[in-house]
């Protein structure tokens, strides 16, 4: 259960700075999301290991490997090794805790019985006990029941539907995915409470961004269900800030003002001061280092566009000015999430900037519906195979920004509200 300490964020006037409210994060886990990182076990060690000696009488033991992510913020290799022995009812796991490729130094080995779905790995700061990284492994992908069938068949192979996509995973070329040839691993770098206000309640969390253990690094972020949507992750940016940003809440802005080092609480306030963005701006920094600039084809200007309602778009009519070209679809998650974000957006750039959708739509019912729910006020339309040639679409969300010169473009995928601040000058 929760603990959360309240005080009460009535104001004697609307000048006044609330008092701090202190929440306590009592849940350790992974980010709502639903997807899968598979790691496969190797024949062979990735790298020179120094391994302790097992004496067996019977049957020599037959040495496994596998390779787990560690952390961004170590001088040396940011992955640790394991010595795996798949024994008949269990594996024996030698794990190099202080990753320094001796696995003779590193306490005892794990027991992952067969009968056992999962097991934790606690990885802790030789500078700080208190410190510590917990990574799992499973035997099928933590997801509920319905959906760990398309990865996994009854009998822990990997589904054949699946398997073309986990070889590129793999080292080996000949990998098959039978049962005991992988595991599902995650991080489990998020401390996950509840924070109240008044009568609303929001699930919030702290994330260890640099997987090393603490919760107070500089990239480390803090979320808010703010959408009301019961997940925490990072699919939706309106609802991940740095540690450091101020950001709103119910029309007033607030900020952290302690955050525990181990992620077991932290302190928010009220703040006169303006919300900043520096999450999302490191983001959209991040992704415009693959940012594509192009010229648009001398006919561009000639393509006729059909609203969701029927009427035709002339594209000539944005001609002249900024024009965004939004190419999403009722069924990608990825596009359904950055609507927030360009609604933001909109508001703030309206006066400069042209939006117009374009939805490459499965279900065209649910396509408006979305749009309806949503609250989309720019005109969306139907994409057509002329636009999807002009911009090389192959994934979506792409977001194409049109310049007023009627010539040059430049293409992202995903965007945020800054990534107008940093292209529209």
């Amino acid at each position: 259960m929760f603990r959360i300490f309240f005080i009460s964020l009535l104001a004697v006037s609307s000048n006044i700075i609330c008092q701090p409210v202190k929440t306590y994060l009592d849940k350790l886990t992974k980010l709502d999301e639903e997807f899968v990182h598979l790691v496969t076990i190797s024949n062979e060690a990735k790298e020179k290991l120094i391994l302790p000696k097992i004496s067996n009488n019977e049957t020599p033991f037959t040495k496994k490997y596998l390779k787990l992510f560690h952390s961004w913020d170590k001088e040396n290799d940011e992955n640790i090794s394991i010595l795996l022995y798949q024994l008949k009812n269990e594996d024996l796991l030698y794990v190099d805790r202080n990753n320094d490729n001796d696995l003779t130094n590193d306490g005892d080995p794990i027991l992952f019985p067969m009968n056992k779905d999962s097991i934790t790995i606690d990885i802790v700061s030789s500078k700080d006990k208190n410190q510590k990284l917990k990574l799992a492994l499973f035997r099928k992908p933590d997801l509920n029941d319905s959906l760990k069938t398309s990865f996994v068949d009854s009998k822990g192979n990997l589904s054949s539907s699946f398997l073309k996509y986990a070889k590129l995973y793999s080292d080996d070329f000949d990998f098959d995915g039978k049962e005991r040839s992988f595991f599902f691993d995650y991080t489990l770098t998020l401390r996950k409470g509840e924070l109240k206000f008044g009568n609303l309640t929001y699930s919030v969390g702290l994330f260890d961004y640099s997987n090393n253990g603490k919760f107070n690094d500089k990239r480390d972020l803090f979320l808010i269900d703010l959408t009301r949507t019961g997940k925490l992750n990072l699919d939706n940016p309106s609802i991940v800030f740095a540690i450091d940003d101020v950001f709103t809440i119910d029309n007033k802005n607030y900020k952290l003002t302690e955050v525990d080092k181990y992620g077991k609480y932290f302190v928010i306030e009220e703040t006169k001061d303006e919300p900043t963005f520096h999450y999302l701006k490191w983001v959209q920094e991040e992704s415009s280092k693959g940012q594509k600039k192009g010229i648009l084809s001398s006919d561009f200007w000639n393509n006729k566009l059909v609203s969701l309602s029927g009427e035709e778009i002339n594209l000539s009519s944005f001609k002249g000015q900024f024009l965004l070209l939004n190419f999403w679809g009722e069924w990608c998650m990825p596009c359904i999430n950055e609507i927030e974000e360009l609604k933001q957006a909109y508001e703030k750039n309206k006066s400069k900037v042209n939006f117009l959708g374009a939805i490459k739509a499965i279900d065209i019912t649910k396509a408006k519906n979305i749009v309806i729910d949503k609250n989309i006020i720019w005109t969306n339309t139907f994409l057509t195979e002329e636009m999807i040639k002009e911009f090389g679409v192959i994934s979506y969300p792409t977001n194409i920004l049109i310049f007023p010169d009627g010539i040059n473009y430049i293409k992202e995928h995903r965007i945020n509200r800054t990534f107008f601040d940093m292209n529209i000058k």
